[in-house]
């Protein structure tokens, strides 16, 4: 396995015009991609999918291609400006200032400029959801039912990980959790769209002094639910319902009960990333976090 300064020796000989002799240092690393930052006047970012997650790299070929054919049409995304897929592969991009959206930061932003931040972001999501992408996706993934199939083999894959460190009281409402939204076939009447799939607050980059939203960074992209863009904000009902309000896509009967369900599942991202990769903060932070969402419901 390729270490990080193997990862950095080979970004500045391939782009020494980028790289000249300014700091690169580590961002985040994440279950998916190591992300780096090229300092200077003009910093850039690198994402590098990880070895040990052979589905990061198909993803990262996909999203390639799909933030190319996007750029100029969707607003406020990466641009996409180098890429590799050999020997290294990555992805680079001018980087976009802006302050993450963590709930902290959202709480002080007045709640007349949420209202404005609210238009942007449902502005990115009603152009991203209605953009004509299904020639980049196999006939199956347009399917709606595989997205039921999807959350099925997702709860299996959290009784694996995660049922081992939770108590009774959590796995009995996990699954009622799970198995009450799987057994509605109506939530999985709807028609798939291009989506952004990782819509958190930490992807969602906004402005400090005029809050306006400033660029989302690490989209999923891919076909599904696009009530799914709403469920993993986790910004509250009344932000979400300013979002929904100017957002301009089609809502269908289930379409605020299937973001209900998918707010509720946020902590098991977390608890499995904690988990896997033995992160104990972020385990700890998620069990938390699953208590108030089962005291909250």
């Amino acid at each position: 396995m390729l270490t990080m300064e193997s990862y950095i020796h080979y970004i500045r000989q391939k782009h020494p015009e980028i790289t000249r002799d300014f700091p690169i240092h580590v961002i985040t690393e994440g279950s998916a991609n190591i992300v780096l930052k090229i300092e200077g006047n003009d910093p850039w970012i690198f994402r590098i999918p990880r070895e040990d997650n052979p589905a990061a790299a198909l993803k990262m070929k996909r999203e390639q291609i799909l933030l190319t054919e996007l750029k100029g049409k969707v607003p406020f995304i990466p641009q996409i400006a180098c890429f590799s897929e050999h020997p290294i592969q990555y992805i680079g991009y001018p980087w976009i200032p802006g302050r993450q959206l963590f709930p902290p930061f959202f709480a002080e932003i007045p709640l007349v400029d949420k209202e404005i931040m609210a238009k942007d972001l449902a502005w990115f999501l009603s152009v991203l959801h209605e953009f004509p992408t299904a020639s980049f996706f196999s006939s199956e993934e347009t399917k709606s039912s595989s997205m039921k199939e999807n959350w099925t083999n997702y709860l299996v894959s959290i009784r694996h990980y995660v049922f081992p460190y939770l108590n009774d009281f959590q796995k009995e409402w996990t699954l009622q959790l799970f198995h009450t939204f799987l057994a509605n076939e109506q939530h999985f009447v709807f028609s798939p769209c291009l989506i952004n799939g990782d819509l958190k607050p930490e992807h969602i980059l906004v402005n400090e002094q005029t809050y306006r939203l400033s660029g989302i960074i690490d989209p999923g992209l891919l076909m599904g639910d696009p009530a799914l863009d709403f469920g993993y904000l986790g910004l509250g009902r009344p932000f979400q319902a300013m979002l929904l309000k100017h957002y301009t896509g089609f809502q269908d009967e289930t379409f605020q009960d299937r973001i209900s369900f998918y707010e509720k599942t946020i902590p098991f991202y977390g608890l499995r990333y904690g988990i896997i990769y033995n992160h104990q903060e972020a385990f700890s932070n998620n069990v938390h976090l699953l208590n108030e969402v089962i005291a909250g419901q």
